[in-house]
């Protein structure tokens, strides 16, 4: 799974990894991509969590071309935003062929 945007508590991170999580339990071996760069405490606690959890990396420092060529290589974006006016990343995600899970309001489930 991918997932891209600013590392902020509006863009629910905590709760996409719950999600990964709960899969892994599952006996899925899957990992978690992140490419956000962020400041102050939500995005420390997120890089914290990705320290401890060898199947979620943080990227905050590849440019925009590199991120893209990372995320061709994957099949599964996801989203975890509520009530989202727009969203550009899902869009982003499913523009470089990943099959992207939003939540079921604002302006990203119109979208995929």
């Amino acid at each position: 799974f991918v997932m891209i945007g600013r590392l902020s508590s509006f863009k629910r991170y905590e709760f996409a990894i719950k999600i990964i999580s709960a899969l892994r339990n599952q006996g899925h071996n899957i990992k978690l991509l992140i490419f956000g760069n962020g400041q102050g405490s939500y995005a420390n606690q997120i890089q914290e969590i990705a320290k401890k959890n060898k199947y979620i990396k943080v990227f905050n420092s590849h440019t925009k071309v590199r991120m893209e060529n990372e995320i061709l290589k994957h099949k599964w974006g996801i989203h975890a935003a509520i009530n989202e006016h727009y969203g550009l990343a899902p869009i982003e995600l499913q523009r470089l062929g990943c099959v992207t899970f939003v939540h079921k309001s604002g302006g990203p489930l119109e979208v995929i």
